[in-house]
């Protein structure tokens, strides 16, 4: 073994002796203990000698956000973020033993995870005691090309606590403006999403071939929900911008299924305090919606509500069907990611770096960029966050083929540019 240390006479006493691993087990608890058998190499930090440092960071977090206010305008909304994050570093810095990060390399790509072990009875330690079940949640959702995917069960009592306190928070920030998905989670069981990707590109609208589905042990009251969302969000002014909706209920039929129909116009009032950050906020609609504005259709599917970001009935319809042949989660190269997280997770995502690649690719180039030639086909990264047993735990998964696309691409992009050759490596 080596042993490396910044105090020489520390280095010089140790003896390498055996025995000590009882009381690391006790401070890493069950997911630190699982982050270490996993991994090749392990980094294990002790919070409690940290505790000067995580002030020092609660403190640059509060006056940066002070000084930004200052400078950019809203500095209500500011100082309340700042607060949030304060309380979320004074918090972990208050109730966790041991921070930890594992790294795993083995012939089917690379695991990374960042995780923390509460202090038993602590108020962190309650939020995490409860597995998940997330994926199920993908079979709602079509099989498609897409950009993202995310799936999240938030029915156990530790992630609904959560929530709450989320809600306050953003309650703080806002002041309880805009549409109010803390009511809806309220009313659901769990959610998951795939941002398909644009049959037109970047320019057709990011958000053209996007759904969402939201479970619902009764998915008839979590629809009247939002409905009531919408009926809210209308007149509403949040950060410079006046929300006007228009809702129909059951204005179409889709597969023989009543579907409602949601709008929203937008405007800034140019006399208003936050009428330039209103004005950026919706030139950046023009990316995000087709025509940008946002709209879109809800419906009951029996389980829950589906909604999408545009007018998409042809998404509709496949989301409808999707459970007959297990949707999206018994997509082949997603089920091959998914088997690599933790299957206690109570949330998911997976990433598809071709499907991005393909979209920005074209513009990239157009702006006389670099070219991004990247396979189709590749499975996605995929990141899967657990909280069981006082314990959190974030383990991220790259797919080897993955890794081998990001090389290619790089080497790629360094010879357009004229690079390459051999000059840049060690000559050993």
């Amino acid at each position: 073994f080596a042993v490396v240390g910044p105090d020489a006479e520390l280095v010089e006493d140790y003896d390498g002796d055996d025995g000590q691993m009882a009381m690391h087990k006790t401070r890493m608890g069950k997911t630190g203990d699982t982050v270490s058998e996993a991994s090749h190499m392990t980094l294990i930090a002790n919070v409690e000698a940290l505790e000067e440092q995580f002030e020092d960071m609660a403190e640059q977090v509060s006056e940066g956000m002070q000084q930004a206010g200052a400078m950019g305008g809203q500095p209500e909304q500011l100082e309340a973020m700042g607060n949030m994050v304060v309380a979320i570093i004074e918090n972990f810095s208050r109730d966790a033993h041991v921070g930890l990060l594992g790294l795993n390399l083995d012939e089917g790509g690379m695991a990374v995870d960042a995780a923390a072990n509460f202090r038993e009875g602590s108020e962190l330690a309650g939020y995490f005691q409860h597995a998940g079940e997330p994926h199920g949640m993908l079979s709602s959702l079509p099989a498609m090309p897409y950009l993202f995917a995310i799936a999240m069960d938030y029915s156990n009592p530790g992630v609904r606590s959560l929530i709450a306190g989320m809600k306050e928070m953003a309650v703080d920030i806002n002041g309880g403006a805009g549409l109010d998905w803390f009511e809806m989670a309220g009313a659901s069981e769990g959610v998951s999403m795939v941002l398909g990707t644009p049959a037109g590109g970047i320019m057709g609208g990011i958000f053209s071939n996007m759904i969402t589905y939201t479970a619902a042990k009764d998915p008839g009251e979590l629809l009247d929900t939002i409905r009531g969302l919408y009926a809210d969000l209308d007149g509403q002014v949040e950060m410079g911008i006046e929300y006007e909706t228009s809702y129909e209920r059951e204005a179409m039929e889709i597969n023989g299924t009543p579907v409602d129909a949601w709008s929203m116009t937008l405007s800034v009032d140019p006399n208003d305090a936050n009428a330039m950050e209103g004005q950026m906020a919706l030139q950046s609609m023009q990316m995000l919606y087709p025509g940008g504005r946002p709209a879109g259709y809800l419906v009951n599917n029996g389980s829950g509500v589906l909604q999408t970001m545009s007018k998409n009935s042809e998404l509709v319809a496949k989301a409808l069907g999707a459970k007959k042949d297990g949707g999206l989660s018994a997509e082949d190269n997603l089920k091959s990611v998914a088997e690599q997280l933790p299957s206690d997770r109570t949330a998911e995502v997976y990433l598809r770096i071709d499907q991005m690649a393909a979209m920005v690719g074209p513009m990239m180039a157009m702006m006389g960029g670099p070219a991004i030639d990247i396979e189709e086909g590749l499975p996605p990264i995929g990141l899967g966050v657990s909280g069981t047993n006082g314990g959190a735990r974030a383990h991220l998964f790259v797919p080897v083929q993955v890794l081998e696309a990001i090389k290619n691409t790089a080497e790629a992009m360094n010879e357009d540019q004229g690079g390459g050759g051999d000059s840049g490596r060690p000559r050993f």
